[in-house]
């Protein structure tokens, strides 16, 4: 049965109708997939993610920093051939403490939680240096940068470790 719709001056009209299936079309070896039925398929298995530590933090920092400072290679490399050498050199690094970690898992942690917010804290800082008292230690501008943080990004600070291996290079320090 095939089903005709007609658009006029009179609105949409719809015509049923009984046509045969042309000869040329075989019909044979196709099978009916009912989608409310569970298929052959293994089921999703949901791991849980395991956290990453302030040791595996400065670990992905120092590959980072090996990798994208290889005078030989350089930082114009492609993006997933780039993170699987930084992946390569976090894995090679072996500590028991520490999981190994997928590039994926590696490239995710830089862009979506390292990388913005250290260079922020370190804007705070030197928002904290402008705004020192005489008398005050390295300790308390290093509070008042945790404060401006604070107050600007309504979180916590959390990568004084990576923020410590990441202040003095000029990427980050300008």
């Amino acid at each position: 049965m095939s089903h005709e719709l007609q658009i006029g001056n009179s609105g949409v009209q719809s015509y049923d109708q009984e046509t045969p299936t042309p000869k040329s079309c075989t019909q044979g070896g196709l099978e009916t997939i009912n989608l409310d039925q569970e298929t052959g398929s293994a089921p999703a298995i949901n791991t849980p993610k395991i956290r990453f530590q302030p040791n595996e933090d400065e670990r992905l920092i120092q590959s980072w920093f090996n990798i994208s400072k290889d005078s030989i290679v350089g930082i114009d490399q492609k993006g997933d051939s780039f993170w699987k050498k930084i992946s390569e050199a976090y894995n090679n690094h072996y500590d028991k403490n520490c999981q190994e970690r997928n590039f994926m898992a590696l490239k995710g942690r830089w862009h979506k939680t390292i990388n913005p917010y250290v260079p922020k804290f370190v804007g705070c800082y030197k928002q904290a240096v402008g705004l020192k008292k005489s008398g005050s230690s390295e300790s308390d501008i290093i509070s008042a940068a945790h404060d401006v943080f604070h107050h600007d990004m309504h979180i916590k600070f959390t990568f004084e470790g990576a923020r410590r291996l990441m202040k003095d290079d000029p990427k980050w320090s300008a």
